[in-house]
């Protein structure tokens, strides 16, 4: 999860939150980021924080989240690669195919 505060007037403090898929697979250069509102509200409830929920698209404030409310999040179409072992994998093959064309020299 992304979280990024931006300062706005008046001493308030702007809070972005995404998630998305981890950089070790390969479908994080693809990948789309999904914004988050429960896990950063959970977090200032914990705190005793005193916030307001500005809503970008219809410029409101929201004054009730609820939890978990038809939340889907879209399973990718394929499986996701973790790209260091295929980096190894794939150094590994080229190593012995340049030992095996060096060799045959």
């Amino acid at each position: 999860m992304h979280v990024r505060m931006v300062d706005l007037e008046d001493g308030k403090i702007g809070i972005h939150a995404e998630v998305e898929v981890s950089r070790d697979y390969l479908q994080h250069l693809f990948s789309q980021r999904t914004p988050v509102v429960y896990e950063v509200e959970e977090i200032l409830k914990k705190y005793q924080i005193d916030y307001n929920i500005w809503h970008d698209k219809i410029k409101k404030n929201i004054t009730t989240v609820v939890d978990n409310y038809k939340v889907k999040l879209a399973t990718p179409g394929i499986p996701v690669f973790a790209w260091k072992p295929m980096l190894f994998v794939i150094g590994t093959v080229m190593a012995l195919y340049g030992w095996k064309f060096f060799n045959t020299i």
